[in-house]
């Protein structure tokens, strides 16, 4: 019987293992995962009545794999408040509406954009330019910040969206890569020669609902249910350290446990876990590894009564414009966003900072830090009820300038190794979606290589 080992047991590493087991294929699947706690990046805590989300907090509908996941294991979906939808920007000590259909990070209305005060009357200008502008001769990567000053203009950017991209992928957007990002628009550029245009010819995607969904007690429940199915399959506190190879099997060193020999190798672990661990087995495949960089972010939840808040929260949260010079880059309302998400008459808040430093922060600063931006933007000068600080010293991979090209240099490596593969957000992109269809599609290349065997 084929031996299959899966090496991480985050949300891409459970997608494959339970795409092999629920195959009925004869295969002898182990997932091996270091922490007491698989899931990886999906972590939920329940406190009291509050559902805390320390990862994602929804993923898009539009995109099917989480969607027919859910729909596999039987959880119940449960939408975004479709009453309290979009999101504020914070400048000074006001919070601006993000000026409805963005879409990416390029509007796609143009009404409500030139009704905002977010842009000067000379910015907005600017970003009708775009209609005139010719779109950029093919090859060569551009970075974020790059394509859009050219086709909208440097106010555009600066103000409206590089705070937005600060919510989505973060890290640096003059070296973050647009075509590995955002290829979407690429394509748009280059099919309708203006961003703007091009974007209001395509049509809305066609979803029933919100465009946002997750499960009414908190995304671990995936991961629960996931793990609950597998059952002996998954194998906690088995952290791999190292992968070899003899002759044709492979051989995954656990630490303080017997080495684990396998046929074929899944490798869903984090992207800067796994450059150390092929050392031995591809020294080139590790060195390409090691050169994607992950973020860093620390999430606080904090919890207040509904009086001791003077704001509406009206809306699914406010992004911090990227000129505030503030560790904090986003507050998601997470009592507004999504139901039952804190006891009645109380709300509940998620605070985002970002950077290398914000994680080295003392839990009293970043309270203080907290407590600062909160009467800054939604006037609370109540104590919360709990302050609840989660860091993530490497959360999701930059896909900086070069990112498709090495992804094809890692691929190359990988197809000199006969049955080791390789999935996560570095191949596929970082939403949930994205990382249920880059396991199941590295477990399927496994299904295919037993029915040609």
């Amino acid at each position: 019987m084929t031996r299959v080992a899966i090496a991480g047991g985050g949300i891409t590493g459970l997608a494959a293992a339970w795409h092999l087991h629920k195959s009925g294929a004869p295969l002898d699947i182990v997932l091996l995962e270091k922490s007491r706690r698989p899931g990886g990046c999906i972590h939920t805590e329940r406190h009291k009545g509050f559902i805390m989300e320390h990862g994602p907090d929804v993923f898009l509908a539009r995109k099917p794999d989480a969607m027919a996941l859910c729909g596999e294991l039987g959880l119940s979906v449960q939408e975004t408040a479709a009453e309290y939808k979009g999101a504020y920007l914070r400048h000074g000590q006001k919070l601006f509406r993000l000026p409805e259909g963005l879409s990416g990070l390029a509007p796609t209305r143009l009404g409500p954009l030139f009704k905002s005060p977010l842009l000067s009357v000379r910015g907005k200008l600017r970003m009708l330019l775009d209609l005139l502008l010719p779109p950029r001769p093919t090859g060569g990567d551009e970075s974020v910040a790059a394509f859009f000053e050219r086709r909208l203009g440097r106010e555009a950017f600066e103000r409206l969206i590089a705070s937005v991209l600060g919510g989505i992928a973060g890290g640096d957007p003059r070296k973050l890569s647009m075509a590995a990002l955002f290829p979407q628009v690429v394509a748009v550029e280059q099919r309708y020669g203006s961003v703007l245009a091009g974007l209001s010819y395509l049509p809305p995607v066609a979803v029933q609902g919100t465009p946002l969904r997750s499960l009414p007690n908190g995304m671990s429940s995936l991961v629960e249910a996931l793990e609950a199915r597998l059952g002996s399959v998954v194998r906690r506190g088995a952290a791999v350290a190292d992968i070899r190879k003899e002759g044709r099997v492979y051989v995954l060193e656990v630490e303080q446990q017997e080495a684990f020999r396998a046929d074929v190798v899944i490798l869903a672990v984090p992207v800067w876990y796994a450059a150390p661990m092929v050392k031995r087995l591809d020294a080139p495949l590790a060195d390409e590894l090691g050169t994607v960089n992950s973020n860093a972010i620390v999430t606080v939840h904090v919890a207040f009564d509904r009086a001791d808040v003077p704001h509406s929260l009206d809306a699914y949260g406010y992004l911090v414009a990227g000129q505030e010079a503030s560790p904090i880059v986003a507050c998601t309302w997470s009592s507004s966003k999504l139901a039952g998400r804190a006891p009645e008459d109380q709300v509940l808040l998620r605070l985002f900072l970002a950077g290398p430093e914000a994680v080295l922060l003392p839990n009293r600063e970043i309270k203080r830090l907290v407590r600062r931006e909160l009467q800054l933007s939604l006037k609370i000068t109540a104590s919360p009820h709990f302050t609840h600080i989660y860091r993530l010293k490497r959360a999701m991979p930059q896909f900086e300038l070069g990112h498709n090209d090495r992804i094809a240099r890692i691929q190359a490596r990988l197809a000199r190794h006969s049955g080791f593969n390789m999935a996560g957000p570095i191949f596929s992109g970082i939403g949930i979606p994205d990382c249920i269809r880059s396991g199941t599609q590295a477990a399927e290349a496994i299904l295919e290589r037993y029915r040609h065997s």
